[in-house]
C-alpha cells in the first residue's frame, strides 16, 4: 500500500493546510495502492494555489504498474449517498454525477469521499463561471462566441432539475444553492471520466493527480480508447441542429449510396462543449451542465498488457514531434484489472528519474482545454481554428464574375469531397498549415485560371494536374508542405492570394477582440494572497488561446507562392 508521499488534485487548493495527510490516509482506508518506490505523489504551490502531481522515483520502463484503484471508490451516481434519489428521477447522466458530488461536499466529513473531497479545490475556474468582464477577454476567439449562453443553461438545470427535488426528497436540510452545483459541476466537467458501462461516469480519486500534456492518442492494436457501449460514442452528432453548418476536417468514407462524410477524429470524439449533456457518452436531462470527461486517450478496453501500448513511439502530429518540451508520446493508461474491480495506471512509455508523470485528457487544443479544465497550454499542437468557406467564395465570386463561379462552384461542388453535399460551411485549419487535403483542393481549384470560353474541366486531375492530385490524394490530412517544390510552381498564381480570402476575416476577428495584456507575464508572480487572481487566470489563459489561433493564422495569410 502506498503511503506517505503525496496524493491529489489537478491544479489547486486555496492556501491553508497541506493536502497530502489527509487524502494519503482517506485512499490507504479506500484500498487504493500505488508503487511507493516507482512514484511519488508531490504537494506544490503554484500561481493558482497549492497543488498535486506525480513524479517517477527511479526511470521506469512502459508497462510498469503505478497504481491500483478500486472502482468502489470511484464516486459515481450508483454509489454516492443520494444515489437512491438520482435513480428514481433517471437521472444518470452528468447531471446525475453533478448532483452526486455537491451533496457528499455538502455532507462534510459525513460523506465517505470527505478526504478526497478536502484535498480538491473549492472549484475549476471554467470559462462558463467567469464574470462579463472576463468573458470580454474571449472575444473573437474560438470560444468567444460558444460559451455566453452556457451559464444559462448550467443555472436552468439547477432551478429545472434539481430545485424540485429538494422539497420532494426533504433535502431542505442539506444547503443546496446555486454556488455549491457551479462548483460541483465544474469538478466534474475537469475531471470525471467514464470508468466502464456498469459504473458510469465517476470521479476517480488518485487518477485526476496526473497532470494533462499534449498527446498523440496512437495505440497499438491490442487496444483502444474506451467509449462505452454501441450507440454512447460521444461523438455522435447525429441531432445536432447544425448540420449545415457542420465543420469537417480529416478522411472522407463513404455511405452505403455512395456519399462522402468525414469519418470522427480522435480530437472530435474528445472535445464535446462543457455545456453538452453528451460529454460523458451517457445522454441525459441536462442541457447545460458539464458532463464528464471522455478520457480519451486514457481508458483502455483490453485487459493485458502487451509488450507496447503504442503504435508509434514517437508519433508526430503536423510536423511536430514534441510541445513544451515533451514528447507527444502517451505517458501512462489506464486499464481494467482482471476481475473487473478496479483500474490499474500503467506506464505506456519509459519515463526519466525525477519527471513529472502525465495523463492525457484527449487530442484537445486550447479552446476545450480552457472550456472544460481551465488551462491552456504554451505550446499545442491540437490547436486550429475554423475557417469559414463562405470567404472563399465571396472572394471567388468576385474574382472570376457570376456565370464563370456558377459554373466553377458546381465543378467544386461534384469533384471536391464533402462539399457536394453542400453541408459543411467551414474547415479546421491546424499548426504548420495543416488542413484537409480537399481543402487545398477547394483554394486551388477557386484561385486557377482558365478560359471560360472553354468546357469546364474534365474532373479534379484535370483541373489540378496529375502531380497535384497524387500528391493531395496522398496525403488526406494534408498541410501546406505540398505545395513545396514543383507543385509550388505549378500553384495558380492566386492560390495566395485566395488562401489569404479565406483565412484574413478570422484573423481580423481575433485580433479585433484582443485585450490589452501589457505586463501580463510579470502579473503572473504576483500573487494575491498566495495565488493568482480569477482576473488574471482569465486574462492568462484567453490571452494564450489567442495567442495560439495567431499563431496559426498569421501564416496562412502571408503565405508567398511566387
Amino acid at each position: 500500500m502506498g503511503r506517505e508521499m503525496e496524493p491529489q488534485a489537478k491544479r489547486a487548493k486555496a492556501d491553508g493546510a497541506a493536502l497530502l495527510p489527509g487524502l494519503t490516509a482517506w485512499l490507504d482506508r479506500e484500498g487504493v495502492w500505488w508503487d511507493d518506490e516507482a512514484m511519488q505523489i508531490k504537494e506544490s504551490k503554484s500561481p493558482n494555489g497549492s497543488s498535486l502531481s506525480i513524479h517517477s522515483r527511479r526511470p521506469l520502463p512502459a508497462g510498469h504498474h503505478l497504481c491500483t484503484i478500486p472502482k468502489d471508490a470511484c464516486l459515481s451516481v450508483r454509489n454516492a449517498s443520494c444515489s437512491d434519489i438520482i435513480m428514481e428521477e433517471n437521472m444518470c447522466s452528468g447531471l446525475g454525477l453533478v448532483m452526486a458530488v455537491m451533496h457528499e461536499r455538502l455532507l462534510g466529513p459525513k460523506s465517505r469521499w470527505h478526504g478526497y473531497f478536502c484535498s480538491l479545490p473549492e472549484r475549476e475556474y471554467l470559462p462558463v463561471f467567469w464574470g462579463p468582464e472576463e468573458l470580454a477577454l474571449l472575444q473573437g476567439t474560438e470560444l468567444g462566441d460558444a460559451i455566453h449562453d452556457e451559464l444559462d443553461c448550467v443555472r436552468s438545470d439547477y432551478t429545472d432539475q434539481i430545485e424540485p427535488l429538494i422539497a420532494k426528497h426533504g433535502l431542505e436540510g442539506m444547503n443546496y444553492s446555486f454556488p455549491a452545483f457551479q462548483a460541483a459541476a465544474s469538478l466534474v466537467a475537469s475531471r470525471a471520466f467514464k470508468v466502464d458501462d456498469a459504473v458510469g461516469d465517476a470521479m476517480v480519486p488518485l487518477a485526476d493527480v496526473f497532470n494533462h500534456k499534449a498527446s498523440v492518442v496512437a495505440l497499438s492494436d491490442q487496444y483502444a480508447v474506451y467509449e462505452g457501449e454501441e450507440g454512447e460514442d460521444s461523438s455522435d452528432d447525429s441531432d445536432s441542429d447544425a448540420d449545415e453548418e457542420e465543420v469537417q476536417e480529416g478522411e472522407d468514407t463513404e455511405d452505403a449510396d455512395g456519399d462522402e462524410e468525414g469519418a470522427a477524429s480522435g480530437s472530435e470524439a474528445a472535445s464535446e462543449s462543457l455545456g453538452s449533456s453528451e460529454a460523458s457518452g451517457s445522454g441525459g436531462e441536462g442541457s447545460g451542465s458539464p458532463g464528464a470527461s471522455p478520457g480519451a486517450g486514457t481508458m483502455l478496453t483490453s485487459q493485458l498488457v502487451p509488450p507496447s501500448f503504442l503504435a508509434d513511439a514517437e508519433p508526430e502530429l503536423h510536423g511536430l514531434r514534441s510541445a513544451n518540451g515533451l514528447s507527444l508520446a502517451l505517458e501512462i493508461c489506464i486499464v481494467d484489472d482482471e476481475e473487473g474491480a478496479a483500474l490499474r495506471i500503467l506506464t505506456a512509455s519509459p519515463i526519466g528519474e525525477g519527471r513529472e508523470v502525465h495523463n492525457t485528457y484527449g487530442e484537445l487544443g486550447n479552446r476545450d482545454l480552457l472550456e472544460k479544465y481551465g488551462f491552456t497550454l504554451p505550446e499545442n499542437p491540437h490547436d486550429s481554428v475554423t475557417l469559414e468557406l463562405e470567404a472563399l467564395w465571396a472572394w471567388g465570386a468576385a474574382r472570376h464574375g457570376a456565370r464563370e463561379w456558377e459554373a466553377r462552384r458546381a465543378f467544386l461542388d461534384a469533384n471536391t469531397p464533402w462539399l457536394r453535399r453542400r453541408r459543411y460551411a467551414a474547415v479546421l485549419v491546424h499548426p504548420n498549415g495543416h488542413m484537409p487535403a480537399w481543402c487545398i483542393a477547394a483554394v486551388w481549384l477557386t484561385a486557377a485560371q482558365r478560359d471560360p470560353a472553354l468546357p469546364m474541366w474534365e474532373d479534379a486531375k484535370a483541373a489540378l494536374g496529375p502531380e497535384v492530385h497524387e500528391a493531395l490524394l496522398a496525403d488526406p490530412s494534408a498541410t501546406m508542405s505540398v505545395l513545396e517544390g514543383a507543385l509550388r510552381e505549378a500553384a495558380p498564381p492566386d492560390f495566395a492570394e485566395a488562401l489569404r480570402a479565406l483565412a484574413e476575416p478570422k484573423l481580423q476577428r481575433v485580433l479585433a477582440g484582443s485585450p490589452a495584456t501589457d505586463n501580463l507575464d510579470s502579473e503572473v508572480a504576483d500573487f494575491e494572497g498566495g495565488r493568482l487572481s480569477d482576473r488574471k487566470t482569465a486574462r492568462l489563459t484567453s490571452g494564450q488561446l489567442r495567442a495560439s489561433e495567431l499563431a496559426i493564422l498569421r501564416p496562412l495569410v502571408q503565405t508567398q507562392l511566387q
